[in-house]
């Protein structure tokens, strides 16, 4: 995504927090950019050149994209991954995409997931991704050994948050994580879908219901309830027909 110059591109509407990161205009909330187009460019091109191999033509000459896929994979992981894991910039987004798009050498996963755990905990278990990176947070934390942390967020219901906006009464997913302020005054756009797109977890992780072919043909159920939470229950309409699972757990 790219603005005017003067305004933002990349990963728009990141938290930021004091000390950890400088010019936000509202404390928490409005970090801009988390990335330059630079970053987000070499981001996603290699999940979309992975694909080459797949497609049914290829632009001559066969397998270009592949090879280049890996020659960004491997610049971005020398420019930006530490040692150690750590990310440059240190900052929760940063994580979040590397680990989703597969951008993280095997060696140092591990390592990673816990600088994300890390971030999230020294901003007292609340968020820090935007638009780009918060579609795959709470996947990359369970998928990754960290459910119980990805529930945490879910629960939080203090800004940034997604039950803020509930205890707000929101019915629409705005574009401002305080799209209502405390002061109960409305600002920016309440319809807005990137923050949403947390439905994703919640039908697949918490409700358990998984495509086991696309579009739903087969379907697994694999509930995975954590944060406390004894029963849930989801419908999805797939193209095969309603799919309907509830459960609930009695014994912890």
């Amino acid at each position: 995504m790219r603005w005017r110059a003067s305004l933002a591109e990349g990963s728009w509407q990141a938290p930021t927090y004091p000390g950890v990161s400088e010019g936000a205009v509202r404390q928490w909330l409005k970090g801009g950019r988390d990335a330059s187009s630079a970053v987000i460019k070499l981001l996603i091109y290699p999940s979309g050149g992975s694909y080459d191999h797949e497609l049914p033509i290829h632009c001559p000459p066969p397998g270009a994209h592949k090879t280049l896929h890996q020659r960004i994979k491997d610049a971005y992981q020398a420019t930006f991954i530490g040692r150690d894991g750590q990310m440059h910039p240190d900052k929760q987004a940063s994580y979040v995409r590397a680990l989703a798009l597969d951008l993280v050498p095997p060696t140092l996963q591990r390592a990673a997931v816990d600088h994300l755990v890390r971030l999230i905990q020294e901003n007292d278990d609340h968020l820090g991704t935007g638009f780009l990176s918060t579609p795959f947070l709470c996947h990359v934390l369970s998928e990754n050994g960290q459910l119980e942390v990805a529930y945490a967020l879910l629960k939080q219901d203090t800004i940034p948050s997604w039950l803020y906006e509930v205890k707000k009464g929101a019915t629409t997913i705005w574009e401002d994580w305080d799209g209502i302020g405390e002061d109960g005054i409305p600002h920016g756009s309440l319809n807005h879908y990137s923050k949403g797109a947390v439905g994703s977890w919640l039908y697949q992780v918490v409700a358990g219901i998984e495509p086991g072919t696309p579009g739903y043909k087969h379907i697994r159920f694999r509930p995975r309830p954590g944060g406390g939470l004894t029963a849930a229950s989801a419908r999805y309409h797939s193209l095969y027909g309603e799919i309907a699972y509830p459960f609930s757990r009695n014994n912890g």
